[in-house]
């Protein structure tokens, strides 16, 4: 999304769906109790798109990790550097030298090892960034790389919020803030689940920024831990769901 500098925009984006404007309002899906927010919502993993229809993008990790499909781990290694990953002629995935095959395939770093994504425009790289979770390689309807990053949702959360928000603003501005954007995805991710993503790294969604430096994104955690589960929702004729929550700077 635009980048928000009204909290004013929040509350006139959740008045407006309150109000019955025209946004489809899904349901949470049944889970246990022990699976549920306070706001008795069904969360699972954020899957957010990094990289979809670019020829390659580098990847580093700082320590051991997994490649593995649905069914079993295909390559262990150490520490990589700036590996480029790739669509070969045979329309295979490629992490450096090996070929993994075609299908989906997760990079999981093992136990603090962390993980860095370079992404490839045009002719330029942008500079790495690090991200949380784990990344699952794929190819689109093109047979073109694909590139998805799966976080939970309170840290996907905190890595929005300094890219939606400047950190100089009011806290209560930014919990106001966490609270639309963990909303915002929530619906994305009822909405969308038969995708292969839930949203967007860009303003297309919201802008994610992945891990910055510890001074930088240990504010944002905690925030975001101040308002750990609080989402907006309407009472429907069927139960309390999930407010269709857009935000902006400019309010559209």
């Amino acid at each position: 999304m635009k980048r928000s500098h009204r909290v004013t925009g929040i509350l006139l984006a959740s008045l407006i769906c309150n109000a019955g404007a025209r946004c489809q309002k899904p349901g949470a899906t049944p889970m246990p109790d022990s699976q549920r927010s306070a706001a008795n919502v069904a969360v699972r993993d954020v899957r957010i798109l990094l990289v979809n229809g670019q020829p390659q993008c580098r990847i580093s990790i700082s320590g051991a990790f997994t490649i593995r499909t649905n069914t079993k781990a295909v390559l262990r290694g150490g520490k990589v550097s700036l590996t480029t990953v790739s669509i070969n002629p045979q329309r295979n995935i490629v992490f450096g030298d090996r070929v993994l095959g075609r299908g989906v395939f997760d990079v999981v770093p093992e136990a603090g090892a962390t993980i860095d994504l370079a992404r490839q425009d045009g002719r330029k790289w942008t500079a790495p960034r690090r991200y949380p979770g784990f990344l699952r390689l794929s190819t689109d309807d093109h047979d073109r790389l694909r590139v998805v990053n799966f976080v939970d949702i309170e840290t996907y959360v905190a890595c929005v919020l300094p890219g939606e928000m400047p950190a100089r603003f009011h806290r209560e501005a930014q919990r106001a803030q966490t609270v639309a954007i963990r909303t915002y995805v929530l619906y994305e991710m009822a909405s969308r689940s038969h995708r292969a993503y839930d949203v967007r790294a860009t303003e297309a969604s919201q802008v994610y920024m992945g891990l910055l430096a510890d001074k930088d994104f240990a504010p944002a955690r905690a925030t975001t831990d101040s308002t750990r589960g609080i989402v907006g929702t309407w009472g429907s004729p069927d139960g309390e769901r999930v407010v269709c929550m857009f935000y902006s700077s400019c309010c559209g």
